[in-house]
């Protein structure tokens, strides 16, 4: 029996990047797997998904004998290959430049035909690939629905089915996993074990709060790990958010540009726009800090929303009442978490794809190490979308830090499959495992675990290629020999 697949998306298909897009990669295998694919793009708004099994639903149909379907396959594999070959002659040559030569091609820009939709009855789905972005319409910043319920009313739909659905049960209601949680979970395991601790020291706190302590105690941790500076340096991050969103630095100083409280609320937010590194005097009150923390948070939140940022950016801080920054802020620091600054990120860091296999147990499934293509200091994300890094295998890492990392992920697979994770984690079946750097050619810490829609699939399947590494998902098709291997690992756990 052909398998029936909806794949349930809230990105445009036709943007979607050949080669490199891990969503549109899943597109391409289920359709190489001789699926019928059925694309749906959740609404903005309305009834985001149906609450019976007899309803419709719009998508996109492709089958994979259709002359769309088979050209999409094999321009996703063509450009695949090809930005393997850039990678291989940026080693060969020691040239990392030499990866600007890769256009970003659009499905619209091949395709060049227009996608209609059809009415799709839901009960006549055989399997679901779950791949929603949490910070995209219909969902905040740009959007008012809930992803928890969504993701909730889609398994209700299809209880039989295997898919991601990074859900879990804790006191008898259901949670969402969050990004930045597990890895101190993990933390937590090992320091009941007695061991070395393998994630990023962590303290979190809101807006509400006076974090002082905080900030000493990571300033300090700052210090441990870098013994020969003088001051202290933070970063601070959303607690709920994805794909490097909010997170800025704080570097304490006592340099004469380094902002007071005085000198901060006299600036502009326009002069805030391309920064991410914010130097601030070391000699601040518990009172102080906690305003400038604010007034931070509040213009790393209003840079998600170009156009708001745009109407307010010639405004001083100081015309901007505390209750409205503080109203704007917790749009996306509901809760702050800080962290000792790893200066390793600024080489970039390391993204480990985990899936699961058709026993229900995660395995390493390739690894992509994003070498930062930051000139400036004062930026350190690595994002490969917004073109802060460049895909690289990991074996130009430090060989300690290959070893650092192998330790590492062995540990976080282990702590994955056993319990208390084990359970928690019942309901998912792909990660995105990023490690941090520590900058010293040696150590590396775990920072995030990314539980919703995580990239780089097609990317890691090309470093596996040319590394040659043991993995069992290591055979290269085009980008698309992991996610087909996913999908054909899901659907025999649901026959299993």
């Amino acid at each position: 029996m052909t398998e029936k697949t909806l794949i349930i998306i809230n990105e445009p298909f036709e943007e979607m990047i050949l080669g490199k897009n891990t969503t549109l990669s899943y597109i391409a295998a289920a359709l190489d797997l001789g699926h019928e694919v059925y694309i749906h793009n959740l609404p903005k708004n309305g009834e985001i998904f149906p609450k019976n099994i007899q309803q419709n639903i719009e998508a996109i149909k492709l089958d994979s004998d259709d002359s769309l379907a088979k050209n999409l396959i094999n321009e996703y594999k063509k450009r695949n290959e090809g930005l393997a070959n850039l990678i291989e002659e940026a080693l060969k040559i020691k040239d990392p430049s030499i990866l600007q030569k890769f256009s970003n091609i659009k499905v619209s820009e091949i395709l060049q035909s227009s996608f209609f939709k059809t009415p799709l009855i839901l009960s006549s789905i055989t399997n679901v690939i779950q791949r929603i972005e949490p910070m995209k319409a219909p969902f905040a910043p740009e959007g008012n629905a809930n992803l928890l319920e969504v993701l909730q009313q889609i398994k209700k739909i299809f209880p039989q089915l295997s898919f991601n659905c990074p859900i879990y049960e804790f006191d008898g209601e259901s949670r969402l996993l969050i990004d930045k949680d597990t890895p101190q979970i993990m933390n937590e395991i090992l320091l009941i074990r007695s061991a070395e601790l393998m994630a990023t020291p962590t303290r979190e706190f809101s807006l509400e709060e006076e974090a002082s302590e905080h900030f000493a105690e990571m300033t300090q941790e700052y210090l441990r790990l870098y013994p020969n500076k003088i001051f202290g340096k933070v970063v601070l991050k959303p607690k709920d958010s994805a794909q490097s969103l909010g997170v800025f630095a704080v570097e304490f100083s006592d340099e004469t540009i380094a902002f007071n409280l005085s000198s901060l609320k006299n600036s502009t937010l326009k002069s805030f726009k391309e920064t991410q590194l914010y130097k601030i005097k070391s000699a601040l009150n518990a009172s102080e800090l906690k305003e400038i923390t604010e007034i931070l948070c509040y213009a790393e939140s209003l840079k998600t929303n170009e156009e708001n940022f745009a109407e307010k950016c010639e405004l001083r801080i100081a015309d901007i009442s505390s209750a409205q920054r503080r109203k704007v802020a917790k749009n996306l620091y509901e809760k702050v978490l800080i962290q000792p600054f790893l200066e390793g990120v600024k080489s970039g860091d390391i993204r480990a794809n985990i899936v699961k296999n058709s026993d229900g147990i995660f395995e390493l499934a390739g690894i992509t190490y994003r070498r930062s293509n930051r000139y400036n200091n004062d930026k350190f994300t690595t994002c490969l979308t917004t073109g802060g890094s460049s895909p690289f295998p990991i074996s130009i890492l430090e060989k300690e830090e290959q070893i650092s990392l192998a330790s590492s992920l062995k540990l976080t697979l282990e702590m994955l499959n056993k319990l208390p994770l084990k359970e928690r984690y019942q309901n998912s079946s792909e990660l995105g495992a990023d490690f941090l750097l520590l900058g010293d050619g040696k150590n590396i810490f775990l920072g995030e675990i990314n539980h919703h829609c995580p990239a780089l699939a097609p990317l890691s399947e090309i470093m596996n290629k040319i590394d040659n590494l043991s993995i069992s998902y290591a055979k290269y098709d085009g980008g698309l020999g992991i996610t087909k291997a996913t999908i054909q690992n899901q659907i025999n756990h649901r026959k299993n």
